[in-house]
């Protein structure tokens, strides 16, 4: 009984944590891995991805949609769909994309089709790559798919640099069990090739019910080529079928595509569609009956639907053999209501505004109102807000001029159109009127010295009064000055560049500054920049230096390092040099001309580095203790010998 409890108990968690999934968000574990790049020839790239599901969501599509990179990629570009993810929790695929242009970037997204919503991966942006010279070659399809036989149609789409490649010696398809075959796996030789084209291989003796892997190659004087690789399962004498895209959808229609890529081994005596409402529809749900079938694509069009339904359809082929499906798809049929895209705002002043959208689908009704309905407290506005009306319509975008807005004020916006099914709205957008206040930007800084720079701006709209004032306002603290600061005062302006003459800066500064322009609505200030005064530059005045060394002295003095220029509290090392006697005890002194100004050292001890050489580091005085000159000198000077010491002066130097 205890372990009886146990099992319910179980049973009741595991239900409750279902539920609670439910109640949460049905999404959630739903997870797209990232993507990819498994391999990538002249025009084509296989990707891969991971996708884990959960057990409350179906996934009624997956694979991958791309674009050329510069846009996001949804599934309304272009895609390949895989249909339904059925039974996996963890799955891992890929997907060889072919056909794409030569030498662009391109913008790919995992995308997962729930009847929730569409989930997408992060993006992943990849390019093809084709120097002009290597050959390009494509595995186009398979097809007359048998128990043990199948046609691959291989074209060469341009022969390269025939003078870097030579000719084709050999050309044909190869295949494989396993991924990525080569011409060490099985192989057709269809000898030389000498112009662009598709060619075919019929390959036989192959394996019932088995899945294999099949590209073209071509073989020139710089090796062996390969187009895409595609996957193919044999059947046990069953049809092979395809299901195509979905299109021309409305509230009750649509027209579904299919292909039968094998006969299988006895003829086709039935193909079609079926769908339904739940997933892996079959022939017991409803369904087209084409009749006899062929290799090649055909259409069903489907009527008497449900609107604003989801279905799963499949297509399907019989012979004597069974009934084959390809994978499953879905599409959603409309409510009848036209399909409506709210573009985007320009021109937009202080009281007016242009408002864009776009009508794309009729709907299954003619469109009889259409425009723009705006507010400044909704964020999703209705046709009972303020509206424009534009009446009827047909396909195409149109226009809304909207005037008496008040000005420097935040406006949500929809498009919307209107049939007998009802209403339907673009997506929320917003924009802000302007205060009325000019146009104006920082344009940049010129002729900047240690004390002063140029400062350039300009007024690109006038705004909805005249300017009465401009120019640039800066600050060496604040990186967003305003005119309560420092500024430059223009006065009335017009359209057009200005400049700003700025002096008495602080050298070698950081300033942030922008420019500024007034009206009677305010004041508005471009983007702050900044730029940095040029260092104080060294004095360069007469010296008047008279000292020399004492004629006692066995020593040559030198400091380091040798530059002879030095800033304010700079380390400087004083070096004696000679090749028999020690430096001994000396006095460090700074002279500015004759007089003395400090002694930086007195009674020092050098050290000995080395080869005649003796060292002492000082430290020259900070900016305050000295003044900026470019005549001192180092004079050292020995602490025996009375009068007689001797006495050792440097180079003039500069401090500053």
């Amino acid at each position: 009984m205890k372990n009886n409890f146990s099992i319910i108990l179980l049973i009741l968690l595991f239900f409750s944590c279902e539920h609670e999934l439910e109640r949460n968000n049905p999404l959630d574990g739903v997870k797209l891995g990232e993507i990819q790049e498994e391999e990538k020839g002249s025009n084509f790239i296989v990707l891969s991805s991971t996708i884990t599901t959960n057990s409350i969501t179906p996934i009624s599509d997956y694979g991958f949609c791309w674009t050329l990179e510069g846009s996001i990629p949804t599934i309304d570009n272009p895609h390949i769909s895989n249909g339904e993810l059925v039974g996996v929790e963890d799955f891992e695929f890929q997907s060889t994309i072919s056909g794409l242009e030569l030498n662009q970037s391109y913008c790919f997204k995992l995308f997962v089709v729930t009847s929730l919503d569409t989930i997408y991966s992060n993006k992943f942006v990849t390019f093809t790559e084709w120097n002009g010279e290597s050959p390009i070659i494509n595995t186009n399809s398979i097809n007359y798919i048998t128990s043990n036989s199948a046609r691959v149609e291989g074209e060469l789409i341009d022969l390269g640099d025939p003078i870097v490649n030579g000719n084709i010696s050999q050309h044909g398809h190869c295949w494989s069990t396993s991924q990525n075959p080569t011409i060490n796996d099985n192989k057709s030789e269809l000898g030389t090739l000498s112009s662009t084209g598709t060619f075919f291989t019929n390959i036989e003796s192959l394996n019932t019910s088995s899945s294999y892997f099949c590209c073209s190659y071509i073989i020139n004087n710089l090796g062996v080529f390969y187009g895409n690789t595609i996957k193919f399962n044999t059947t046990n004498g069953e049809a092979s079928v395809s299901t195509g895209e979905s299109s021309n959808i409305s509230s009750t229609t649509a027209n579904l595509l299919g292909e039968v890529i094998g006969i299988g081994e006895s003829p086709i005596t039935q193909h079609g569609h079926c769908w339904s409402t739940s997933s892996s529809p079959t022939i017991n749900d409803d369904k087209t009956t084409l009749g006899l079938g062929s290799v090649g694509a055909f259409i069903s069009n489907l009527s008497n639907l449900t609107q604003n339904t989801s279905y799963y359809y499949r297509a399907y082929a019989t012979n004597s053999f069974g009934t084959v499906y390809g994978s499953s798809l879905s599409f959603s049929t409309t409510n009848g209501e036209p399909t409506v895209v709210t573009v985007g705002s320009n021109n937009i002043a202080a009281s007016t505004v242009d408002l864009e959208g776009e009508i794309t689908d009729i709907g299954d009704s003619p469109v009889i109102q259409h425009g723009h309905c705006w507010s400044t407290t909704s964020s999703n506005p209705t046709i009972n807000n303020d509206k424009t009306t534009l009446g009827s319509a047909n396909l195409g975008t149109f226009n809304s001029n909207v005037s008496n807005l008040t000005h420097n004020t935040t406006y949500y916006y929809r498009a919307y159109a209107t049939n007998s099914f009802g209403t339907i709205y673009g997506s929320s957008m917003n924009f802000s009127t302007i205060n009325g206040g000019a146009t104006v930007f920082t344009t940049g800084s010129t002729n900047i010295t240690d004390f002063s720079a140029e400062l350039v701006g300009s007024i690109n709209t006038m705004g909805s009064a005249l300017v009465t004032e401009h120019g640039h306002c800066f600050s060496s603290t604040n990186q967003n000055p305003t005119t309560s600061g420092a500024r430059t005062t223009l006065g009335a302006a017009s359209l057009g560049s200005f400049n700003s003459l700025v002096g008495s800066l602080s050298a070698n500064t950081t300033y942030y500054y922008r420019a500024y322009a007034t009206n009677s609505f305010g004041t508005i200030y471009g983007a702050s920049m900044s730029f940095t005064t040029l260092p104080t530059p060294p004095p360069t005045g007469p010296c008047n230096i008279t000292g020399t060394n004492s004629s006692n002295t066995p020593y040559n003095l030198t400091l380091i390092p040798l530059s002879n220029t030095f800033n304010f509290g700079d380390n400087i090392t004083v070096n004696m040099y000679h090749p028999f006697y020690s430096a001994g005890q000396s006095s460090i002194l700074l002279y500015e001309n004759e007089t003395l100004i400090m002694n930086l050292c007195s009674h020092c001890i050098f050290n000995s580095v080395g080869s005649g050489n003796y060292q002492r580091t000082v430290t020259l005085p900070s900016n305050g203790a000295i003044s900026a000159s470019n005549c001192y000198t180092i004079r050292v000077l020995g602490t025996s010998g009375g009068a007689n010491a001797y006495l050792n002066i440097s180079v003039p130097i500069t401090i500053y």
